[in-house]
Formats: C-alpha cells, structure tokens, sequence
C-alpha cells in the first residue's frame, strides 16, 4: 500500500513538472513575442546586456510547449543563471516565469487578474445575496 501511494505521488509530481514546464515555455515565448523579438535578436540582446551565450536553437528550445516534442524538456534543463537572465530581462519574477505566481513582477500586480478576481468575488457576494 505504502508502495502504492509513493507511486501515486511521483505520477502526480511529473504531471506537475509536465505542466510547469509548458507555462514556463509559454510565459517566455508570450513575453519575447511581446518585445517583437526574433530568436536571434533575443540571442544578440542576451549577449550584448548579460555577455551570455544562450545559442538561438537552445532558446527556440526553451519555448517548446508540445510535450510529445523531443525537444520538450529542454526548459527544464535550463541553466538557474539563465532563469534570473530572462526574469531581469523582461522585468518578471522568476516564479512568474517558472508558473508558481501569475503576477509578472512584484511591485506592479496584474490588473487585469486582479480586475478578474474582484469581479469574481463580487459576482459571488451578489449571488450570496440574492439567494437570501
């Protein structure tokens, strides 16, 4: 049983990594997209401000969100130096980038997703209210 349960968990950490993984990809392809950023530029920039050397085919690699695409895990296997690159790069958080936290950087919140969640709740207090 013991057995059993340990396996139940380590299936429910790779659907977890697994998801993660393709908001991570996601988040960096929607934020170089919204740079207007070829992958070479990006390369170019990257190297010019950080003197790194993230290649155009690792960053292509980093923004795969198929998980059937061999070149999937390569977010995962990102380099932590280059994690804080691309957070200081697009002004984010890495827990932004990394899908644990859906507000890009710590000093300006989202507005929209909190416009969201205050509808959301306000929809619920009118809904609580009504049904009294």
């Amino acid at each position: 049983n013991q057995r059993r349960n340990k396996k139940s968990v380590i299936r429910r950490i790779r659907m977890y990594n697994s998801e993660m993984k393709k908001i991570t990809s996601q988040r960096l392809r929607e934020l170089r997209q919204e740079k207007n950023l070829t992958f070479g530029k990006l390369a170019d920039c990257l190297s010019e401000k950080y003197d790194s050397n993230i290649s155009v085919p690792s960053l292509k690699n980093y923004e795969v969100v198929d998980a059937d695409n061999k070149k999937f895990n390569a977010v995962y296997g990102m380099k932590i130096e280059y994690l804080y690159i691309f957070a200081d790069f697009y002004n984010v958080t890495t827990d932004y980038l990394l899908g644990r936290s859906d507000f890009k950087n710590v000093n300006e919140p989202d507005i929209d997703n909190l416009k969201k969640q205050l509808k959301t709740e306000m929809l619920e207090e009118f809904k609580n209210f009504m049904d009294k």
